[in-house]
């Protein structure tokens, strides 16, 4: 029977960081939950919907070895809502107490023994990149790419290495984002790669690489899954097989005759106030033809309707 002395902080963020590859399984009870194992001095973390995997390790004083599958949504709540740095893990007749100095609460518990097995995976030529910078990469060009799963051609992020550069691209047949960045010296001259990651994989490698502090990521693929690997989270996914947009020609065939250079900062200042609620309401004040005079009561009623409140304009 697991029994186990942990940080609680400790296991509070390896539960943020499995729980991303965990979904509601109404016909695989099991799934639903989060995988703890305390073994040779290791407690590992574990949760999977068999397309997306996630483990990690936590350090702990093992009193006991064990193996259980938590409902992980209401243990996560508690163990934000008390405040003891040290917390015990104990299963006592299928069910797992978690003991403070103050309390013993009581949580149900899956069947472990119903838990998938996991391979290791071993295969594939392996990269290692900036966590830092491959995230700002990431979250910039995820904005085109399509969010429904019903369409999983492009419900995903393409990552290409070749010619020495890493590339990211995503769309949803309306718009197209790509980004390319050359390989650090010691990355080049390696097999090239080319996968379609999908973008729940994507969603949860952005938030663990927020949560945690290592500064590089390494990967590798076999072609049909992507292995990513911290030094103590492993992320294994399956890729999409369906055939990504032809990028290339899209990007060849483009045809502009103009660039326009922006200060950033501007910009997104300028983006801010044209997305505010007030500019709404002046632009459906003002009439639909040509530029006639605005009646100030058009104004003050448009922000009536938006529940705005008419600044001074003195």
């Amino acid at each position: 029977m697991l029994n186990v002395k942990v940080d609680r902080k400790e296991i509070l963020k390896a539960i943020q960081i499995v729980e991303n590859s965990v979904t509601d399984n109404k016909i695989r009870e099991v799934l639903s939950g989060i995988y703890i194992e305390a073994k040779e001095n290791r407690i590992i973390l574990k949760g999977t919907d068999l397309e997306l995997s996630i483990n990690t390790e936590i350090s702990g004083e093992i009193n006991s070895e064990g193996k259980i599958v938590i409902k992980h949504k209401l243990i996560e709540e508690f163990l934000k809502q008390i405040l003891d740095e040290k917390i015990e893990l104990i299963e006592e007749q299928g069910k797992l107490i978690i003991r403070t100095d103050s309390t013993n609460t009581e949580f149900s518990l899956y069947d472990a023994e119903n838990y998938p097995t996991q391979s290791r995976f071993e295969m594939g030529v392996e990269y290692t990149f900036d966590k830092s910078k491959l995230l700002t990469n990431i979250e910039n060009v995820k904005i085109s790419a399509s969010n429904d799963p019903e369409n999983l051609a492009v419900n995903c992020i393409r990552l290409e290495i070749e010619d020495n550069k890493l590339k990211l691209v995503s769309s949803d047949t309306y718009r197209l984002t790509y980004i390319e960045e050359e390989l650090e010296e010691n990355q080049r001259n390696k097999e090239g790669l080319s996968v379609s990651i999908p973008l729940k994989t994507i969603e949860g490698l952005i938030k663990i690489m927020k949560l945690i502090d290592e500064e590089t990521i390494s990967f590798k693929s076999d072609g049909t899954r992507v292995f990513f690997k911290f030094a103590n989270v492993e992320i294994l996914t399956r890729v999409i097989e369906l055939q990504f947009p032809d990028y290339k020609s899209i990007l060849k065939n483009a045809q502009h005759d103009k660039k326009i250079l922006l200060n950033t900062k501007d910009f997104l200042k300028g983006e801010k106030y044209i997305r505010h609620p007030l500019t709404k309401a002046f632009w459906r004040a003002l009439p639909q033809n040509d530029f006639e005079e605005t009646d100030m009561e058009d104004i003050r009623l448009q922000c009536k309707k938006l529940n705005l409140e008419l600044p001074s304009l003195e």
